[in-house]
């Protein structure tokens, strides 16, 4: 499969996650409306997509870079405040966390729930400044991931330059 299309496809789903949160993701759809979806999205959609697919990335990478200079600046490092936050979410194992570190893992814990908060905003307000709904940048999204259709239709356009 293509370079560019392997992109795309890791970015629809990190697009989709961001604007609409995780819980998005479980939603199920029919493969009849999967198939009339599919039917129904324009090339000129399809072109839209990518564009605020590829500056959604751009923001996602920022913020976790910002979320990284957040974990080191407290002095825990990234392995280190995913294993606490495991610890804490998993009743059955025990943690080995000191107080300090446990007191640095909720600080973490809260500037990054702070930064999803407002990269989800940002994220909203790139959407709205396109010619896309957000609900029809979530249509769009989950139907790239689950329509080889119009993943060929979406390759065969970038192929052409747009």
């Amino acid at each position: 499969m293509d370079v560019t299309i392997d992109r795309m496809k890791r970015g629809v789903i990190v697009s989709v996650m961001v604007v609409l949160g995780a819980g998005v993701m479980a939603v199920a759809t029919s493969n009849d409306m999967d198939v009339r979806v599919t039917a129904e999205v324009t090339d000129e959609e399809l072109l839209e997509f990518i564009e605020i697919n590829d500056r959604l990335m751009v923001l996602q990478a920022e913020a976790e870079a910002r979320m990284f200079e957040i974990i080191q600046q407290t002095g825990l490092t990234p392995e280190r405040y995913n294993d606490i936050a495991v610890m804490e979410n998993s009743p059955e194992v025990e943690s080995d966390a000191t107080e300090e570190e446990l007191e640095k893992a909720m600080f973490i814990s809260e500037q990054i729930h702070q930064l999803q908060f407002q990269l989800q905003q940002d994220a909203l307000a790139i959407i709205e400044r396109s010619e896309l709904t957000p609900e029809r940048f979530q249509q769009i999204g989950m139907a790239l991931q689950s329509s080889p259709q119009l993943q060929q239709r979406l390759e065969e356009l970038l192929q052409q330059g747009g």
